[in-house]
């Protein structure tokens, strides 16, 4: 499939083993103009909302896919999160310029075989996918954290954000990340490709999505699952080992596990 080979001996999630997460209890559930004031009398002033200038961006306005799930809050409450991966872009693209700083300020030296670098990745023909999480309201802790998957443990990637906790510090950028709070978060996966030529279907060998921790009593329920007309483009059916969703109740993701 010409997928590089991690750099460390960290070995990919299988996401079977994520699937395989058992829960104890499920979710329940143009007119004419004013005439002018007085110049003695002061204009009430108004409570009107100052309306934007600006919209606000959209992050599935891009989406290569979406993740959609609904949690439950510490006190009860339900939770919407969604993970939005955009389209990769190849780390020799100039696009690609604002990502890669970011991603080689935090993987650059991860702590664990060679260092990464801007001339590393091009001469692995490294790809960047970047991804959003938001959640439907913000600040408040879930039932129990939940595992996150950007591609896989075996590829360097960095998260920041709202109750993201990153992997234990010897693992660098290579390990599993997890999400305990909800609000909004970003990341980064690089993935190359041992042929030294740029694939930006690369990411059809990752796993994504989110899973309930090991024992712990929460569910993940109206899991859904979109794939933009790039990804179906992509030829995922093509791509043994793809799963096209796990929505056991503990797991909502998508991927590669695996011929």
């Amino acid at each position: 499939m010409g997928t590089r080979p991690a750099r460390m001996g960290i070995g990919s999630i299988a996401l079977g083993c994520a699937f395989a997460i058992c829960a104890v209890t499920m979710l329940s559930g143009c007119g004419t103009a004013a005439p002018k004031t007085p110049a003695a009398k002061t204009p009430a002033a108004s409570h009107a909302p100052t309306p934007k200038t600006t919209p606000e961006a959209d992050p599935a306005a891009d989406a290569l896919f979406t993740i959609s799930a609904k949690v439950r809050s510490s006190s009860g409450a339900t939770i919407g999160i969604q993970l939005v991966a955009h389209p990769p872009v190849a780390a020799d693209d100039t696009a690609a310029g604002a990502a890669s700083s970011e991603f080689l300020k935090q993987c650059g030296s991860s702590g664990q075989g060679l260092p990464i670098t801007e001339e590393s990745m091009i001469a692995d023909a490294g790809i960047l996918l970047q991804f959003d999480l938001s959640s439907s309201t913000s600040g408040q802790d879930f039932v129990s954290p939940l595992n996150l998957y950007f591609g896989g443990t075996s590829r360097a990637t960095t998260a920041r954000g709202s109750g993201i906790t990153a992997p234990p510090a010897a693992n660098g950028c290579y390990g599993l990340y997890s999400w305990s709070r909800s609000g909004a978060a970003h990341a980064i996966t690089e993935f190359e490709n041992d042929d030294a030529t740029v694939d930006l279907t690369q990411w059809r060998y990752g796993i994504y999505g989110f899973a309930v921790q090991e024992g712990a009593n929460a569910t993940i329920e109206g899991c859904t699952i979109t794939l933009s007309p790039q990804a179906l483009n992509a030829n995922l059916k093509d791509v043994p080992g793809w799963v096209a969703s796990d929505t056991s109740g503990t797991t909502c993701a998508t991927g590669y596990i695996g011929e």
